[in-house]
């Protein structure tokens, strides 16, 4: 069972025994390989694939990597995979008897490696000796083969740390680096009660690099890196080959990573027996409990809060349906009749249910007013609306034209989710082209998108907007947006300054002091009025089209944000 939740700590070809024990310790273990060496047919050339399991290495805040590991598969694999006509693939040339992935798979995860350090992690290194493999690829074009190259991979490039090795040869005597008391008491509490030590390799100290154990020639045979990245402390042991890694890698998570980062092993910090129940003063206890208490009220009031905005996205849950839902049955419809009866329309008829629908299909809504009824077509579409999909609104229009009982005003109103797969902001605003813009003005018909209706409703929300405000755009022949036609652009805003005021060429004919704007950053709509305006850095209450004008907002807006005059 896993004892201690935290660090997650990845074993890369650790032995088998380590693991093991590690694990019933209670660490919060995960294995991993670079792979294995296998053997491949001699006289021929055998196209190869690599075997590393490191599944989740990124998310690790403790890696083990033993170099030293040198495992071996089966006696021959060679297994048929599905594989591309073209392709460039790792190969066994005519004549190699092997193929070891190990250095490959090392290299092409040294990125996630390197994120483990940097991310104020540890990884723990057991050297061996520098070794080269060269590796063979060959370029397929119709299942033949066409062009073969070659490249060399370091077994020390597994992470992205300049690791400085000064020669490589095998020694049994290994000693703690008498230099300073900090680093001897480190080695002694790393190498303690282990007596088997060997080395392949020494190195060279970088600037960031603490030698820790020294050969008999007084060569660095291990170190630390110690690293400070964004704030965060890292620590890289290289270390020698020990028969027992279990024991050091022991001492490394209960005594010496504890006591540099306590933050890492909670469970082993230094003096944590202190935050014990019977070592607490009367005071400190006292603050604890009231501390325990506030936090018990705030999970309470967050629960509340969060239970609020659940019920708030359940009560408006339609409109953010009319977004995301298909056209293909009559969700959709019935999303969009709740919102036009949230709108302030009182008679919506959807004609899928309406008792008194008679013959051939029909549109799918209706609004039925004493001077007026609207006919409403609602689609939920993956790319934009075709041609047909605008004009059908206008056949049911036709047809009540007809009917002797009709209002004396029939209007045409269509109402397209359009690819709904995007986010509304991803997808193509205006919804409709320009053609279909045209012929709804020339036939007397609106065209819709479910974004725009949002929005508007939006405005009515924050009382922007009124019922009349969006009646009107919703029946003006042409295209329909949540900015009603009353309001004008007043240009792209230029430059921002501290948030609030907001420079701009003027696109509207004038703007005088006391007018009202609408203002729309991002998600958030307001309106306000024009308290203070300026043209050429002098205050000024009337500017005029083609000014270069500065108007300070009440709220920190975006410079994308659009503004409005009404």
């Amino acid at each position: 069972m896993v004892k201690y939740a935290t660090p997650r700590i990845m074993a890369i070809d650790l032995d088998k025994d380590a693991i093991t024990k590690l694990k019933e310790d209670g660490f919060n273990l995960y294995k991993g390989t670079y792979g294995y060496r296998y053997e491949t047919e001699k006289n021929a050339t055998v196209e190869c694939f690599p075997n590393h399991k490191l599944q989740l290495l990124h998310e690790m805040e403790i890696a083990i990597v033993d170099l030293s590991t040198h495992s071996t598969g089966p006696q021959t694999i060679h297994v048929g995979k599905s594989q591309q006509a073209e392709r460039e693939a790792l190969i066994s040339p005519y004549g190699q008897n092997y193929f070891d992935p190990t250095f490959l798979a090392a290299k092409s995860h040294q990125d996630s490696l390197q994120s483990v350090l940097d991310s104020g992690g540890v990884v723990i290194v057991f050297a061996s000796p520098k070794r080269e493999e060269k590796y063979y690829t060959a370029t397929y074009e119709n299942d033949s083969r066409e062009r073969e190259s070659s490249f060399e991979i370091c077994n020390y490039e597994f992470i992205n740390e300049n690791i400085y090795i000064n020669e490589c040869l095998f020694g049994k005597e290994v000693y703690p680096d008498e230099k300073a008391d900090r680093n001897r008491e480190m080695a002694s509490s790393i190498s303690a009660g282990c007596n088997d030590i060997s080395y392949e390799c020494t190195f060279y100290l970088g600037d960031q690099d603490i030698s820790l154990f020294k050969n008999k020639a007084g060569k660095t045979v291990g170190f630390l890196r110690v690293k400070d990245v964004k704030g965060k402390l890292c620590l890289m042991f290289v270390l020698p080959q020990f028969s027992d890694k279990y024991r050091v890698l022991k001492n490394l998570f209960t005594n010496v990573i504890p006591d540099l980062n306590p933050d890492l092993f909670p469970d082993f910090a230094k003096n944590n027996w202190m935050n014990d129940d019977e070592y607490l003063f009367p005071e400190e206890k006292a603050l604890l409990s009231e501390k325990a208490l506030v936090e018990m009220e705030y999970k309470d009031k967050l629960a509340g809060y969060e239970k609020q905005v659940g019920d708030v996205r359940r009560k408006y849950a339609f409109l953010s349906n009319i977004l995301s839902v298909e056209g293909f049955d009559d969700y959709l419809v019935d999303n969009v009749e709740t919102t036009l009866n949230y709108i302030g329309y009182e008679n919506v008829v959807n004609m899928d249910t309406d008792k008194e629908r008679k013959g051939n299909k029909r549109e799918d809504l209706q609004i039925r007013e004493k001077d007026r009824l609207s006919i409403i077509e609602v689609k939920g579409l993956k790319s934009i609306p075709s041609e047909n999909d605008c004009r059908e609104v206008q056949k049911y229009v036709t047809r009540a034209l007809r009917s002797e009982d009709r209002p004396p005003i029939v209007h045409g109103i269509f109402i397209a989710n359009h690819k709904r797969i995007l986010p509304p902001l991803e997808r193509d605003n205006p919804a409709f082209t320009q053609p279909q813009i045209e012929d709804a003005l020339g036939e007397r018909y609106t065209l819709v998108s479910t974004w725009e209706l949002f929005q508007a409703t939006r405005l009515l929300q924050e009382g922007i907007l009124s019922f009349n405000d969006i009646d009107l755009a919703l029946h003006t022949p042409g295209l329909f947006r949540a900015i009603p036609p009353s309001a004008t652009s007043i240009g792209k805003i230029e430059a921002l300054y501290q948030d609030t005021v907001a420079c701009v060429i003027l696109a509207a004919e004038h703007i005088n002091k006391g007018d009202e704007l609408i203002i729309k950053s991002g998600n958030e709509y307001f309106k306000q009025t024009v308290n203070e305006m300026r043209v050429d850095d002098k205050p000024v209450k009337t500017a005029q089209r083609g000014d270069k004008v500065s108007i300070k907002m009440n709220q920190p807006i975006r410079k994308s944000a659009q503004i409005y005059l009404k």
